[in-house]
């Protein structure tokens, strides 16, 4: 499960990275992104390459209610293929939530230890990820995301048993564009791939309304 990450790089910095002009007025860096919070989404529609702010909680356009969301947070590769919410969305409405890394926590006898996890060469990287338009039945028009995640990698096993994936720079406007399901199985096989790196943060990060630099800080530090 992926639960809580940082975006706290600039537009310019994404606009230069994905080639996007316009970019979402709403945008405000967030060191301890949330459920249910907006966080930055980039989509291709009609051709065109789209870097917007979405609700991290997917709401299928048949719910009833938005709330739904905060269950729906995270789609698991083992499953996305097959559940109604999600096997639609994965051949039509694939994403990428950006970030500069995420957030796990490492179980031990007495406690959970908050990890920092980023990647050794890239400093703005994107979550698989899908979307979904709903309307209200006040009409107002949600856009809201969930991250793709699947079993944890040689690195991650340490710290935990599961992880977001993470495309690779390669992959990212095929995971966007593609319609071949064998392509896309086979990018989010592929990701994750990356160079990981982690370390040990306070446990300021454990509450979502802490949103500062200090979240990223070493423990070693403060």
């Amino acid at each position: 499960m992926c639960g809580r990450f940082p975006f706290y790089f600039t537009l310019k910095d994404a606009a230069k990275e994905y080639r996007v002009k316009d970019l979402p007025e709403d945008f405000a860096p967030n060191y301890n992104a949330a459920p249910m919070q907006k966080v930055p989404v980039i989509y291709v529609k009609e051709s065109a390459v789209h870097f917007e702010m979405f609700r991290w909680g997917l709401v299928p356009h048949w719910a009833k209610d938005s709330k739904i969301g905060s269950r729906m947070i995270n789609a698991r590769f083992e499953t996305i293929f097959e559940k109604p919410s999600f096997k639609n969305l994965i051949t039509g409405n694939r994403c990428l939530m950006l970030a500069n890394g995420f957030y796990e926590w490492k179980k031990t006898d007495d406690r959970k230890i908050p990890n920092y996890i980023q990647l050794k060469n890239r400093q703005i990287f994107g979550f698989a990820a899908i979307w979904s338009q709903w309307k209200s039945p006040l009409g107002e028009n949600l856009k809201t995301c969930s991250i793709i995640t699947t079993a944890a990698n040689d690195f991650m096993t340490p710290i935990h048993n599961g992880m977001p994936v993470i495309i690779m720079k390669k992959d990212e406007e095929k995971w966007l564009t593609t319609d071949n399901m064998q392509n896309i199985k086979e990018i989010i096989r592929l990701g994750s791939g990356e160079e990981m790196k982690s370390f040990e943060i306070s446990t300021l990060v454990n509450n979502p309304k802490n949103n500062s630099p200090e979240c990223i800080a070493p423990a070693e530090s403060r």
